[in-house]
C-alpha cells in the first residue's frame, strides 16, 4: 500500500493500479475471513506466492525504471535474469531437483523489463509493469475465490460475511 500510494502520488504510476491491487486484499481478506469463521482455511496458493514475488519484484524495477539510466538498468535486468536463471539451472541441471518455485518467474519477469526497457519509453515500460502486476494479482484472486465458493456456498453467506464486505 506505501509503495503504491506513493508512486501514484507522486504522479509515476496511475492510481488505478493501487485500488486495484488494495480492492483485491482486502476482497481475500474478507473470503478468508469469512470461511475461517466457519472453522476452515483458504491455503495461500503457488499463484498467490509469486505474485506476491512479482509485486515486489516489480515495484522494485518500476523504481529502477524512474531512476536509473535506461543503460544502468539495461545492465541491472541482464544481470538480475543471469542471477535468476543461474538458481534455475543449479537445482535443475546440477543438483537434478526441482528447482525453486519462483526462480523461473523472476528470471522471466527480469527479461520483460529488459525487453520493455530496449523498445519503450519510461512512461510505456512502467504502464506495462503495472499491467503485469495488477494483472496478475486479480488472477490470483480467483483461487481464493474459488476456494471460498465452495465453503460459503455449503453455508450460506450471513450479515457479518456482507459487514465484512462492505467495511472492506
Amino acid at each position: 500500500a506505501a509503495i503504491t500510494l506513493s508512486l501514484a502520488g507522486n504522479g509515476w504510476i496511475p492510481f488505478w493500479v493501487p485500488a486495484a491491487i488494495l480492492s483485491r486484499e482486502f476482497l481475500v481478506t474478507v473470503l478468508r475471513s469469512s470461511v475461517a469463521f466457519r472453522g476452515c482455511q483458504v491455503k495461500t496458493s503457488m499463484l498467490a506466492k509469486i505474485k506476491t514475488v512479482i509485486q515486489m519484484g516489480g515495484f522494485g524495477t518500476i523504481f529502477m525504471t524512474l531512476f536509473l539510466s535506461r543503460q544502468a538498468a539495461l545492465w541491472v535486468a541482464l544481470f538480475w535474469l543471469a542471477f535468476f536463471l543461474s538458481i534455475w539451472g543449479f537445482y535443475v541441471l546440477w543438483k537434478r531437483k526441482s528447482a525453486p518455485y519462483w526462480a523461473l518467474p523472476v528470471a522471466g519477469a527480469f527479461l520483460y523489463w529488459f525487453w520493455l526497457l530496449e523498445l519503450c519509453s519510461v512512461q510505456t515500460a512502467i504502464l506495462c509493469q503495472c499491467i503485469v502486476i495488477v494483472g496478475l494479482t486479480w488472477i490470483s484472486a480467483f483461487d481464493y475465490l474459488k476456494t471460498s465458493y465452495a465453503v460459503l456456498k455449503s453455508s450460506g453467506l450471513d450479515r457479518r460475511d456482507l459487514m465484512r464486505l462492505f467495511w472492506a
